[in-house]
C-alpha cells in the first residue's frame, strides 16, 4: 500500500521512468530501492536545470511584442479601443442606464463580454452587492447611497469584495464595524501592525490560564474583538452582548452573539496589564501577508526588537486591538525608510511595522481593512421615539447604587462658605491597589503641548480656561515635596471643540478612565452610582404648582440665581398636544402595516392622508398655555382627576388638577396626557378600553408621586361601564388577560376612586380619536376638562350601576370536580404463576419485615441466605388467610364469631 501510494503522487514522467526501471521483472520491488531511484531522480535533475538564485534579475526581465494591423477591442457606445467598463461615457450613467445599453449591446450583463449570453457565462464573479449574476457595475439599488464600483480591470472582475458590518452593543450606542477583503494585483504587498501579546483572564481572577497570540493593532476599529477559537482555548466567560451584523448596502450577514472579558500584557512584562471586553468572532480577518525581504534587511529597523519577530508569517489572527486600548499601547518613537519600505512604531508590546514592503516577486493577494463607527440604525431611530412617549417608572436601586448612596449619607458635609464636601465612592479601601499614574499623564501631557504648540488659537482657549480653573479654585499646583507617602493618581486631560457651540466652544475634560500601570483607572475603582437626572417630565409637573419659579445656572461649580417670572412653551414632554400627534402616530402604524419601505413612493390615499396630518402638525407651532394652574398659598382643597378613552386605533389617558381657593373659585387645568396606538392585533373595544385604564393608572401615580401630593383625593373617570365592573372586583374572577391588567390598575392607584363619565364629556376622547391642529388652541374640554368639573360635587354626572354583558364574556368560571382514585389491589400473587416459587418470595418479604422490626428495637440476628421450613410455613398460612379473606368472607366472619 506505501509504495503504490508513493507512487501515485509522483509526477507523469517520474512514474514512467519507475515503471520502466523495473522492467519485466515480476519480483515486486521493495521500498529502499524506490528510495533510492527517487534520490539518484533528483540529484540529475538539479546538475541538469540548476535552479535560478537571481531572483531579482529574474523579476526585472521585460518581454517585448509587436503586432500589426488594427485593435480587436472596440467600445460599444464610444466606438474607440477600450474595454466598456473602462469607457467614461457607460461610467456617467446610473446602473438602470447601463443595463439598459449592456442590453442592446447584446453583451453578457455578467461579464459584459460580446462572446455570449448571461446563461452561457462561465465566470465564477456574480455581484457583490446582491450575489446574483449580473455584473456589479449593473446593480440597482434601492438605497440611494449605495458606491458604485468603478474599478474592474478586465472583463471578468479583478477584484472581490467582502464586507461586514456590526452593531447594537446592550445600551450603549451601536457600534458599526466595515470589514473590506479586496484581492488586487497592482499594489505592492503592505504590512499591517502585528504583535505577539500574552492574553488572559484578569489579573484578579483564580484562573492563571494565559496564552501568546498573534494581534492586530487597528486603530480604525472602535473595540476589539477576539476569535471563539482564543476564547475557548482561555475558557473565558462569556456575556451575552448581541451584535447584528449587515453587509454594505444593509444585507443581513448574521449576528456576533457574545463577548468576553480580557487582560492583555506584553510577553514578559507581567507588571504591565490592560483589560477591555471583546466582542467574541469566529474568524477576524483573512489578513495573511506576501512573501517580502526579511525585516533584518531593513536598515532603520534592523536594530529593533520588533513586536513581531517575523510579522511576514502566516500565523491567524486571534486578536484584533481596536482604538479602546490603541492609544494605551503607544509610545514615543517612529523610524521610516524609504518609500517602498514600512515604518516602524514604537509601542509597550516592541516596534510594530506597517506600511509598504515592496517586492518584486510579489502575486495578486488579498487586501484587508476594518473600520468601526457609531452609526445609529433607523430601527434604533424607531425605538428611542417609542421610548419617550412610555411614562417615565421608577427604577429600583441596585445593591452598587444603594452602596454609593449611603456612602453620600454618611460622608458628605457642608463648608462655612456653603459648598458642599464628598469623600470618593471607593469600592474597596482606600489604599487601593491602582499602580502608578505618573509616567501615563507625563506622556499625555507632552502629547498635548505638541498639539497646542501646533494651533495657537487652542493653546490661548486651552490655558485660559485652565488658569480661570486655578483661579476659581477648583484646583492648585501640587507641591513638589508632596508626601510620597500618601497614595497619589494623576489624571491627564485634552480639549474638547465644538465649532457649533455659541457659548464655550473649548472645554477641557479630566479623563479619569485613563489607565494606569495595573490596567486599571481611577473609575474603575469608584462606585458609579445612580442616575442623578430627574426626569423631564416631571421637573416640568413641578414647575406649574408655584406662581413664581426660579432658574438658576451652574457654572463651574459657582451658582448664580435671579428671580423671574416664565411663561410655559409648548412641551412634548406633556402631551398636551396629544390630540394632534396622535394622528401622525396612527398614519405610521397604517404604513408599516402596509409594509411601506422606507425609500418608496407611498400610495395615494396613504398621502392624502398624510398632507391632512402634517398641515395639521404645523397650525401648533404658535400654540401657548399658561403655566401656572393656581395653586398656592390660598388653596382650599386640591384633587387629582383622571379621564381615559379608547378607539379602534388607539387609547389615551389624561390627568386634570382641579383646585379650589379659600374664595370658594374652582378651576381645573390639564397637567398631563398620554397617548398609544392599538396594537396591530385586533382586540376587542372593552379590551382597549381597560388598556386605558392601565395607561391611566400609571400615569396618575406619575403624577402623584412627582408632585409629592400623596394626601389629596384622586378620581379616575371612564365612560366604560365594563371596566367600571372589572376594576372594582377581584382580579381572580376575570380571565387572564382582564385579571392581569385589573391586578396591575388595583395595585398602581389603590388610593383612587372610579367613576363613570358620559362619552360627551370624556376629554381623553380627543386624544384617543385624534383632531384637527387648527382646532386644539380652542378646545375647552381637552384643556380644562368637563365643565362640571368647576361645579361643586352634586353637579357631577350620577354613577350608573357597572354592569355590561362583556362583563361575564371575561369571567372566570368556576368548575367543580370531583376525583374518586381507586385503591388497587396487591398483586403480586397475579404476578407468579408458580405456587413454590410464591411461597418463597413470600417468606423473603416475611424475614425482611421482620429484621426491619428488629432493627429498630437494635436486635439483630445473622441468619442464613437459605429459607428455613418455619419461613415457608409462615408464608404459605399469610396466602391461605388473605384467599380465604377474599374469597370466603362470610364464612370466615361466622367461623371467628
Amino acid at each position: 500500500m506505501l509504495m503504490y501510494s508513493v507512487a501515485q503522487r509522483l509526477d507523469p514522467a517520474t512514474r514512467k521512468a519507475w515503471k520502466l526501471k523495473g522492467g519485466d521483472d515480476a519480483r515486486i520491488p521493495t521500498f529502499s530501492e524506490l528510495d533510492r531511484f527517487l534520490d539518484s531522480r533528483a540529484r540529475a535533475l538539479e546538475e541538469l536545470h540548476p535552479a535560478n538564485v537571481d531572483k531579482q534579475a529574474r523579476a526585472q526581465k521585460a518581454t517585448n511584442a509587436t503586432a500589426s494591423g488594427a485593435s480587436s477591442i472596440s467600445c460599444p457606445l464610444c466606438k474607440a479601443s477600450h474595454f466598456l467598463h473602462k469607457c467614461q461615457v457607460f461610467l456617467k450613467k446610473n446602473p438602470s442606464q447601463r443595463l439598459e445599453a449592456v442590453k442592446k449591446a447584446n453583451r453578457c450583463v455578467n461579464c459584459l463580454s460580446d462572446k455570449h449570453a448571461v446563461q452561457l457565462c462561465q465566470s465564477k464573479y456574480s455581484c457583490r452587492t446582491c450575489r446574483k449574476r449580473h455584473h456589479s457595475m449593473l446593480h440597482v439599488d434601492s438605497d440611494t447611497s449605495t458606491t458604485k464600483d468603478t474599478s474592474t480591470a478586465k472583463d471578468t472582475p479583478a477584484a472581490e469584495n467582502t464586507s461586514v458590518a456590526t452593531a447594537s452593543i446592550h445600551d450603549a450606542a451601536p457600534i458599526t464595524t466595515l470589514f473590506s477583503s479586496a484581492k488586487v494585483s497592482s499594489m505592492p504587498p503592505v504590512l499591517l501592525a502585528t504583535a505577539r501579546v500574552r492574553v488572559g483572564f484578569p489579573s484578579e481572577s483564580p484562573n492563571g490560564r494565559t496564552r501568546v497570540v498573534r494581534a492586530l493593532l487597528d486603530q480604525g476599529s472602535e473595540m476589539t474583538f477576539i476569535t471563539e477559537r482564543l476564547r475557548q482555548g482561555l475558557r473565558l466567560r462569556r456575556v451575552r452582548m448581541p451584535v447584528s451584523n449587515s453587509a454594505i448596502g444593509g444585507v443581513d450577514a448574521g449576528t456576533c452573539r457574545y463577548a468576553a472579558e480580557i487582560q492583555i500584557s506584553p510577553i514578559g512584562q507581567t507588571s504591565l496589564a490592560f483589560k477591555t471586553t471583546a466582542s467574541v468572532m469566529t474568524n477576524l480577518t483573512k489578513y495573511t501577508p506576501s512573501p517580502v525581504t526579511s525585516p533584518v534587511q531593513w536598515s532603520h529597523v534592523a536594530d529593533l526588537a520588533l513586536a513581531d519577530a517575523d510579522p511576514t508569517n502566516s500565523d491567524p489572527i486571534d486578536i484584533l486591538i481596536g482604538a479602546d486600548l490603541y492609544g494605551d499601547l503607544l509610545l514615543d518613537g517612529i523610524r521610516k525608510g524609504s518609500r517602498s519600505q514600512p515604518l516602524a512604531q514604537n509601542t509597550v508590546l516592541g516596534w510594530v511595522l506597517s506600511g509598504p514592503a515592496a517586492d518584486p516577486q510579489a502575486r495578486p493577494r488579498t487586501v484587508t481593512t476594518q473600520h468601526c463607527s457609531n452609526t445609529p440604525s433607523l430601527d434604533e431611530e424607531l425605538r428611542r421615539f417609542w421610548e419617550i412617549e412610555k411614562i417615565p417608572r421608577a427604577i429600583p436601586l441596585s445593591p452598587e447604587e444603594q452602596q454609593c448612596e449611603d456612602h453620600f449619607l454618611a460622608t458628605h458635609w457642608r463648608r462655612s462658605d456653603g459648598r458642599y464636601v464628598i469623600r470618593f465612592p471607593f469600592k474597596t479601601g482606600p489604599p487601593i491597589e491602582i499602580g502608578n499614574s505618573y509616567h501615563s499623564a507625563e506622556r499625555q501631557l507632552r502629547g498635548l503641548e505638541r498639539r497646542l504648540n501646533a494651533d495657537e488659537r487652542v493653546a490661548t482657549e486651552y490655558r485660559a480656561f485652565m488658569e480661570e480653573y486655578e483661579r476659581l479654585g477648583h484646583m492648585k499646583r501640587v507641591p513638589h515635596d508632596a508626601d510620597a507617602s500618601s497614595q497619589h493618581v494623576y489624571i491627564p486631560h485634552h480639549p474638547v471643540i465644538r465649532e457649533s457651540s455659541t457659548t464655550t466652544r473649548l472645554r477641557v475634560v479630566f479623563n479619569a478612565s485613563n489607565p494606569t500601570s495595573s490596567g486599571t483607572s481611577l473609575n474603575d475603582h469608584l462606585l458609579t452610582g445612580q442616575k442623578l437626572q430627574t426626569d423631564l417630565a416631571a421637573i416640568l409637573l413641578r414647575w406649574m404648582l408655584p406662581r413664581y419659579v426660579y432658574s438658576a445656572t451652574l457654572q463651574k461649580c459657582i451658582v448664580k440665581s435671579k428671580s423671574i417670572l416664565v411663561t410655559s412653551t409648548i412641551s412634548e414632554s406633556y402631551g398636551w398636544v396629544t390630540p394632534v400627534t396622535i394622528n401622525a402616530k396612527i398614519f405610521l402604524q397604517q404604513l408599516w402595516q402596509a409594509k411601506v419601505e422606507w425609500d418608496e413612493a407611498i400610495a395615494d390615499d396613504l398621502f392624502a392622508q398624510w398632507k391632512t396630518t402634517h398641515a395639521s402638525l404645523a397650525t401648533i407651532n404658535g400654540l401657548h398655555v399658561d403655566r401656572w394652574v393656581r395653586y398656592g398659598s390660598d388653596t382650599a382643597n386640591c384633587e387629582l382627576h383622571g379621564f381615559c378613552d379608547a378607539s379602534t386605533t388607539a387609547f389615551a389617558a389624561a390627568v386634570y388638577i382641579r383646585v379650589t381657593s379659600v374664595t370658594g373659585e374652582t378651576t381645573s387645568r390639564l397637567l398631563i396626557a398620554k397617548s398609544k396606538v392599538a396594537l396591530i392585533k385586533s382586540l376587542s373595544i372593552p379590551r382597549l378600553e381597560l388598556s386605558a385604564a392601565v395607561l391611566l393608572a400609571w400615569l396618575l401615580e406619575f403624577v402623584r408621586s412627582s408632585l409629592q401630593l400623596t394626601t389629596i383625593p384622586c378620581f379616575c373617570w371612564t365612560d366604560a361601564l365594563v371596566v367600571l365592573a372589572w376594576v372594582t372586583q377581584h382580579p381572580s374572577k376575570w380571565k387572564t388577560f382582564v385579571a392581569n391588567r385589573v391586578s396591575e390598575i388595583q395595585s398602581r392607584v389603590p388610593f383612587a376612586t372610579w367613576r363613570h363619565v358620559p362619552t360627551e364629556d370624556n376629554p381623553a376622547d380627543c386624544a384617543s380619536r385624534g383632531i384637527l391642529g387648527c382646532h386644539l388652541a380652542s378646545h375647552h374640554l381637552w384643556w380644562q376638562g368637563p365643565s362640571w368639573l368647576r361645579r361643586p360635587t352634586i353637579e357631577w354626572p350620577a354613577q350608573r350601576e357597572p354592569s355590561s354583558p362583556d362583563t361575564t364574556l371575561e369571567q372566570n368560571p368556576r368548575v367543580t370536580t370531583h376525583i374518586v382514585k381507586p385503591v388497587e389491589k396487591w398483586d403480586l400473587a397475579a404476578r407468579y404463576l408458580s405456587w413454590p416459587k410464591l411461597i418463597r418470595i413470600t417468606a423473603y418479604i416475611l424475614r425482611f419485615a421482620s429484621r426491619t422490626r428488629r432493627i429498630k428495637t437494635n436486635v439483630i440476628e445473622a441468619s442464613p441466605l437459605a429459607l428455613f421450613a418455619d419461613e415457608c410455613r409462615l408464608a404459605r398460612v399469610f396466602w391461605l388467610r388473605r384467599i380465604q379473606e377474599e374469597e370466603f368472607p362470610g364464612e370466615r366472619e361466622a367461623l371467628l364469631s
